[in-house]
């Protein structure tokens, strides 16, 4: 390489070295938080399970299987403390907490129909200064049908307020608080009791019945009963 060329490369990496921002410093962890024993409460050893067969009123068989068994801890940033560099080599640094997430995931043969159990934590504050924050947990099942008629259906609990009860909303208690609890039901000759159901959402509405006993009960839509044995 003739001298005026290496002279022009090593400018160039000079000028690229220069203009490179130092990184930030790694991010600071502010704690880890666990799943309340209220919320807890919805998981039931009856759901940790592999697989769940359900039948219909014709005596027709539908399995499910385990697809997703969750156990992790997931970050729920709070506060940016530096951000450095452009969008080649930006870095940033922001203090967090560690929290559990529990989750389990079903489906049917070719998916046809699935099903979804989830505990979380989420930060209702504002973002910027930790002392803003305003942890809850939820608990969610959702499940929906492929074939037509399509179907789906979502029910969520605000399953604990971790001692903010004062700083959380109305309104954000009705975002996280979409159920109904039916105090006795029978369905296909299963009896339940203390059941949390799916609110109607529409006539496409898949509904989950769900206990604290054993999970996952039964869903229906308008046109199928399908009672877990």
């Amino acid at each position: 390489m003739k001298y005026h060329q290496l002279f022009a490369v090593l400018t160039i990496i000079g000028l690229f070295s220069a203009h490179c921002a130092r990184p930030c410093p790694k991010d600071i962890e502010l704690g880890t938080l666990f799943l309340s024993p209220s919320t807890k409460s919805f998981l039931p050893a009856a759901q940790d399970v592999n697989s769940m067969t359900f039948k219909d009123s014709s005596g027709q068989t539908l399995v499910f299987y385990l697809t997703n068994n969750a156990n992790t801890n997931s970050e729920i940033p709070v506060e940016t403390l530096c951000q450095r560099g452009d969008f080649l080599d930006q870095t940033s640094q922001v203090s967090k907490y560690i929290v559990q997430t529990r989750r389990w995931s079903f489906a049917s043969p070719g998916n046809a129909y699935t099903l979804d159990v989830q505990a979380e934590m989420q930060n209702l504050g504002a973002y910027g200064n930790p002392a803003d924050t305003i942890f809850i947990e939820s608990f969610v099942t959702w499940g929906q049908k492929i074939p037509n008629p399509s179907r789906t259906g979502t029910m969520s609990v605000l399953s604990s307020e971790r001692g903010s009860a004062a700083k959380i909303t109305d309104t954000q208690r009705q975002t996280y608080n979409k159920y109904r609890v039916v105090a006795d039901t029978v369905l296909l000759g299963k009896a339940m009791t203390n059941v949390y159901v799916t609110p109607k959402e529409g006539s496409n509405t898949l509904y989950i019945f769900y206990t604290k006993t054993n999970g996952i009960e039964a869903f229906t839509t308008d046109t199928e009963t399908w009672v877990r044995q």
